[in-house]
């Protein structure tokens, strides 16, 4: 089926799972099987906030570098892949982005759900993004250098873009140290789930060549299903995040995890709200979403302290290098 947490090339199943807040990630964080999983914090970056260091003005608007849109989504998809580029290979050797995840994301490009961001130089892509996008969700999900700050020129440019074009937050799943400084930040899972079906149903488009489309109904129907099962589970505090989980699972198996990555508290996430069952809380620091609300129930677990700064920036790296 679909809407299973293992990865596969039916571009649904990653559809599906991108617009019920899970990302694509190894199980244990670090190397091994992949699967989509929901952690207890999201790496976002509200569009109101992001601002680009002064140090940093001119790699990024360098004159030598063109930022283009989907003219080489896949070999962008493969480049981020590449289990031998040199930051790979000083990890695990290993790629979460895989065979089957190639194949649903290749597949969504041409559903129109899925775009590259492209730094181009004398006629050469010397890096790039690839993302998903639903309505007004939009990820950011992996990046790859061939040239210094390539990447990262792409990411700022495209970030401005998207303002320009009524977008409020790009999804970044983890937050590097180096995108701190940009505005990203770490927000619980329980605030993030709650934009969505508010960035679902916006209708924004990266540009006029490349126009959102609407969700397939065998999923559509399926979202307000499930937003009522979690708060259903939130209420009885059984809708723990996937690492969480795991954590109290290698407990009770004798092999406590060494390492979780949960975000660091110098990764300025946002201050979680009130506490008190049934009491509405604004979901995000940003202002834009202000009527926006969800129900915070008291024992979500997604409240709890964030670990270390050294397990986030690890983790976070490996993600988006």
């Amino acid at each position: 089926m679909w809407t299973s947490k293992q990865i596969q090339p039916n571009p649904l199943n990653a559809l599906w799972n991108f617009a019920t807040g899970h990302l694509p990630d190894f199980l244990n964080k670090q190397d091994g099987p992949v699967g989509w999983v929901r952690w207890s914090h999201r790496g976002v970056q509200f569009l109101d906030q992001f601002s680009i260091p002064r140090k940093q003005k001119s790699y990024i608007f360098n004159s030598g570098f063109e930022l283009r849109f989907n003219t080489a989504f896949e070999e962008v998809l493969r480049a981020c892949a590449d289990p031998n580029r040199d930051y790979i290979q000083r990890r695990s050797g290993q790629s979460w982005i895989t065979d089957e995840l190639i194949a649903a994301l290749l597949a969504l490009r041409k559903m129109g759900f899925a775009h590259s961001f492209e730094t181009w130089h004398e006629q050469r892509l010397v890096g790039g993004i690839w993302g998903v996008q639903i309505g007004g969700l939009i990820t950011m999900s992996s990046m790859f250098n061939r040239v210094s700050n390539a990447s990262k020129a792409a990411m700022a440019r495209t970030m401005l873009h998207l303002k320009d074009r009524g977008f409020t937050l790009v999804d970044m799943g983890m937050v590097p140290d180096h995108l701190v400084h940009f505005g990203a930040q770490w927000i619980p899972r329980w605030q993030y789930e709650s934009l969505l079906p508010y960035l679902i149903h916006q209708r924004l488009s990266l540009t006029d060549e490349f126009p959102a489309p609407d969700l397939p109904r065998s999923i559509a129907w399926r979202l307000p299903v499930l937003r009522a099962m979690r708060a259903l589970r939130r209420r009885l505090a059984t809708d723990r995040p996937d690492d969480e989980r795991m954590e109290v699972e290698n407990h009770a198996n004798g092999n406590p995890c060494a390492d979780s990555a949960h975000p660091s508290n110098d990764a300025r996430p946002i201050q979680p709200g009130p506490t008190t069952p049934g009491e509405p809380t604004a979901v995000a620091s940003s202002p834009q979403y202000g009527p926006v609300a969800s129900e915070r129930p008291k024992a979500d677990p997604d409240t709890a302290a964030a670990p270390p700064r050294q397990t986030a920036k690890e983790t976070a790296a490996a993600r988006l290098d």
